[in-house]
């Protein structure tokens, strides 16, 4: 049986459970360029179809991820940024926005779902239709996803700012059935928060929540810091003995009527320590929130989804509490990552049992001979070399070791916001002049903000430390370095505080860029290297040949790895820059 999973939300995406097993996830973002593209994901249903074999008539179901819409103007960071000007302008409720073809938005959810349907309909698709509680999707993509259904009971929590009228829920797992324990209340958001002090330290909201993350140490053990989190702390109650949902204390206004008040409540304040108070609030509060949910449910196994758990710090000190046992993170857990748990739970529903988990993530597609050389067809410039070499990987991973830094596009894309190899920017973890160069000339990140290193297993021990080494292939956890990790890592690790966004990478999970890592290894003694996205900071991760190409005429990185090609634009002498 086919189930085509949709979420058309924010950051909207497709995914495919075949026969109880996932097949694939994509997002719309990588075909129409857009950062965080919303709306019907009319390219990536078509995408995830088309890698499957299928066409409509083979689609047995069809499950969206959200039952009501608030809000359909979420569709890039124009529109994001309209919701949250009319959020802070004084008016009480974000209005009911229009389309941009002026179709009115305040149609009631019978409606709205009938328009949804119809997008199907159009398409051709007879089939069942069914629309999927927003948080329960959330949760069916962290448990169906870990994929480990014998080992007993599991908590799965799910924190955002809110869907279908929540903010978070607490469910357990056993076997292959989720059961649903409470949902909380959008009034009682702490996720939103997050996005509120975004926007009022002149961030992007649901884009930029993490660059509050990165500048938070440079802050953390200030007074201010201390003072501001103390501050969140009174807005919100954990919840009561034998209970599992936190919230807002008396007299604080509910999640939609904050804005005003956190900004009279915070003005004034340095934007440094804000960033700090939030970010010790959050992880003090949401880890306080999960040893609660675990005592109750007298289990050490914890799942957990949703746009809160992006936040990797938070993840660390949950993966890293002796109280918790097994954790997991969806790979990629914010919205895009609920078109999978809606079809998970659809399947789990009317389907044979769940089996398998997410194992493979770079579910995009293979392109062939005839794509790259379409794509370096479109090289106008005589100052590009291309050769051929007989190992990629290898010739990589020589121009890594003599200090060049290398852009890689390899099979197919990894899924969600996170590169992870096929889509990434390499460079030696320890060069920090490379760091500045991808930071001023490439990327055009925020200067505190820390790149992230990919590890192989068989290293990570002697550079990160942790109670016990996680699964973590996906870079969803910060860890703490040793003494040799920090300096091995220099330009890969938080500055301030050390800790690694690290991509623990087993030989399965990507069999030729775990090669690359290794031939680097034996180069340099050097079990890592750098790993940051293929893109230009604001655009989405490259997806065809054609995008890879692009960025690396329009940037300026040096040399780029496509496919089995490796091109390298000219010195000032008009020759090929030498390894030395």
């Amino acid at each position: 049986m086919n189930i085509l999973g949709i979420h058309d939300g924010h950051t909207s995406s497709a995914a495919l459970i075949r026969d109880g097993r996932f097949f694939g996830v994509v997002q719309e973002e990588r075909y129409t360029r857009t950062k965080n593209q919303g709306g019907f994901p009319e390219h990536a249903i078509a995408e995830i179809l088309d890698l499957a074999g299928l066409s409509w008539s083979n689609v047995d179901a069809a499950a969206f991820s959200t039952q009501t819409f608030r809000n359909d103007a979420m569709r890039d960071r124009t529109e994001v940024m309209a919701v949250f000007d009319d959020l802070f302008s004084g008016t009480c409720h974000a209005p009911i926005r229009k389309t941009r073809d002026d179709t009115p938005d305040a149609s009631s959810p019978s409606k709205k779902a009938t328009v949804r349907s119809d997008r199907l309909r159009a398409e051709g698709f007879a089939g069942p239709i069914e629309f999927i509680d927003h948080h329960t999707c959330h949760a069916s993509a962290a448990y169906f996803a870990r994929g480990q259904f014998d080992s007993g009971r599991c908590a799965v929590l799910t924190a955002d700012g809110q869907g279908d009228g929540a903010s978070g829920a607490v469910f357990v797992g056993e076997g292959c059935t989720l059961t649903e324990k409470c949902h909380i209340p959008r009034d009682d958001s702490i996720a939103q928060i997050y996005s509120y002090l975004t926007y009022l330290l002149g961030f992007v909201p649901l884009e930029h929540e993490y660059k509050l993350m990165g500048l938070a140490p440079y802050a953390a053990g200030s007074k201010g810091a201390r003072e501001i989190s103390q501050f969140f702390f009174s807005m919100f109650a954990q919840p009561s003995a034998g209970e599992y949902a936190w919230r807002r204390v008396d007299g604080v206004p509910p999640s939609e009527l904050q804005a005003g008040f956190l900004f009279e409540k915070l003005k004034r304040r340095r934007f440094d320590e804000l960033a700090a108070g939030l970010q010790i609030f959050f992880e003090e509060f949401v880890t306080e929130w999960a040893l609660n949910v675990t005592r109750t449910l007298q289990t050490n196994e914890l799942a957990v989804a949703g746009g809160a758990f992006m936040n990797v710090k938070l993840n660390q000190r949950l993966s890293q509490h002796p109280s918790i046992a097994d954790f997991y993170v969806v790979p990629s857990c914010g919205d895009e990552s609920n078109s999978l748990g809606a079809a998970w739970a659809l399947s789990s529903k009317i389907d044979v049992p769940p089996e398998g988990g997410m194992r493979d993530i770079y579910c995009g597609r293979r392109y062939g001979p005839d794509e790259y050389e379409r794509a370096l067809n479109t090289l106008k410039s005589t100052d590009v070399f291309i050769v051929r070499p007989n190992d990629i990987e290898g010739t990589v991973a020589e121009h890594l070791a003599a200090g060049k830094i290398v852009a890689r596009f390899a099979a197919g894309a990894e899924f969600g916001a996170r590169a992870l190899g096929n889509r990434s920017i390499l460079s030696r973890p320890d060069s920090i002049e490379n760091l500045q160069e991808i930071n001023s000339a490439i990327k055009s990140r925020d200067f505190w903000m820390p790149f992230a290193p990919s590890i192989l297993d068989v290293g990570a021990n002697r550079l990160l430390s942790t109670k016990a080494l996680p699964y973590s292939p996906h870079m969803m956890i910060s860890f703490d370095t040793t003494n040799e990790g920090a300096k091995l890592l220099a330009a890969a690790i938080h500055p301030k505080d050390k800790t690694a966004r690290a991509q623990i990478l087993r030989q399965e999970d990507n069999e030729s860029y775990y090669r690359l890592v290794e031939c680097f290894h034996t180069l340099t003694g050097i079990p890592a290297v750098l790993n940051t996205s293929f893109n230009i900071h604001g655009e989405p991760i490259v997806e065809t040949p054609e995008d890879a190409v692009s960025v690396f005429v329009r940037s300026e990185l040096r040399t780029l790895a496509l496919g089995p090609y490796l091109l390298t634009k000219s010195d000032r002498h008009g020759h090929p820059e030498n390894l030395a």
